[in-house]
């Protein structure tokens, strides 16, 4: 149960990073542009890859090694959050860039995601799966309720950029307790 919860940590760390970077690039996205047409299409253009993989994605989650492909899923989002910041600090992000980076996330993060799940049964014993289950359903519901909240605080002080900045401090926690 050690393991799982020090990969846990970082897991959550990552998702938390990141659902407060979907929060803030929707206000900013509002800030630019005035219209909510912008803030639907990130959110598509994020679950489309997701839905076209899906029927192949099992597969290739058993094909390869799930600690890899978690490795590469926050190494992917990581990089993903750095050309973010890097356009947005040389004044040079434009929306369809938060298209494109949704799109490339929204197929990485569900292969991240199936590998996670898939590995719970094999760092986990059997009498603690209602345990660690019980601590999946935390950290997905937690992330979803505390994200917009503290990205809401975050964002008035330090805007996109400090977001961003959080955001790959927990890529990079939750890269190191992979390496658990």
């Amino acid at each position: 149960m050690r393991t799982f919860l020090i990969i846990w940590l970082g897991q959550f760390a990552s998702l938390l990073g990141s659902e407060m970077t979907n929060f803030a690039i929707t206000i900013w996205a509002w800030e630019v542009t005035g219209q909510a047409t912008p803030l639907a299409l990130i959110m598509t253009v994020t679950q489309i890859p997701r839905l076209l993989i899906s029927p192949f994605a099992g597969i290739w989650v058993d094909c390869f090694n799930r600690k890899t492909l978690m490795l590469l899923g926050d190494t992917v989002a990581g990089l993903s959050t750095a050309v973010l910041l890097a356009l947005f600090l040389s004044d040079r992000l434009q929306i369809w860039h938060l298209y494109l980076s949704g799109g490339i996330n929204g197929v990485f993060g569900y292969m991240q995601g199936l590998a996670h799940s898939a590995s719970i049964s094999l760092i986990v014993a059997e009498r603690h799966y209602t345990r660690a289950s019980a601590f999946e359903s935390l950290q997905m519901s937690g992330s979803f309720v505390v994200a917009p909240a503290i990205a809401g605080g975050i964002y008035a002080i330090a805007g996109l950029s400090g977001i961003l900045t959080i955001d790959l401090i927990t890529f990079a926690i939750a890269i190191a307790t992979l390496s658990v």
